[in-house]
């Protein structure tokens, strides 16, 4: 007979993890520093685009990286997790893309699709990032004229306060 107290654990244990990626997509789209930073275990180690060290001395360069840019967005998809006690593996795929306006007739765009190979640790505020490996099996950069760009009509993603998700989380958590 199965321990159903067992399943639910790790089935909570692996939805947290979930979460935690899922956090980390937001926080680069929204290039929240301190929502970035808290993915990630103190001690934790990074091996992505090129960058090999701590973690917190890839957040800054990152975020500066995407910021001024139009259009962030970082999904994921397909999670494979696997939770022995208090630590962790995750795999999972990603597809980023963003814009940036170089000049008034041209638009970078640049999408890279690759993993996140993720060892994790449970710690008092919940699962962390311990080590990361970054792959990225395709990267497209392209300038494309910003006339055959339209602007979007509607509400924009934004940063901190102005992001529409932001905000509705915050009328919840006030109600």
């Amino acid at each position: 007979m199965p321990d159903n107290t067992a399943i639910i654990a790790e089935l909570a244990d692996r939805q947290a993890i979930t979460d935690l990626l899922l956090a980390y997509c937001g926080a680069c789209d929204r290039c929240d520093e301190g929502a970035l930073h808290a993915c990630f275990h103190p001690d934790s180690t990074h091996d992505h685009g090129g960058y090999r060290g701590p973690s917190s001395e890839w957040v800054a360069p990152a975020l500066a990286w995407l910021q001024g840019r139009a259009s962030i967005t970082h999904m994921i998809a397909t999670p494979r997790i696997v939770v022995r006690g208090d630590s962790a593996v995750s795999d999972c795929h990603f597809v980023a893309y963003n814009r940036l306006a170089k000049d008034a007739d041209l638009t970078e765009e640049v999408l890279v699709k690759g993993r996140y190979v993720d060892r994790l640790v449970r710690t008092a505020e919940g699962w962390k990032i311990i080590h990361r490996v970054g792959i990225h099996d395709l990267e497209l950069v392209r300038d494309i004229p910003t006339s055959d760009r339209p602007d979007p009509q509607g509400p924009k993603s934004g940063t901190g306060a102005d992001d529409p998700f932001t905000k509705e989380l915050a009328a919840l958590l006030a109600s």
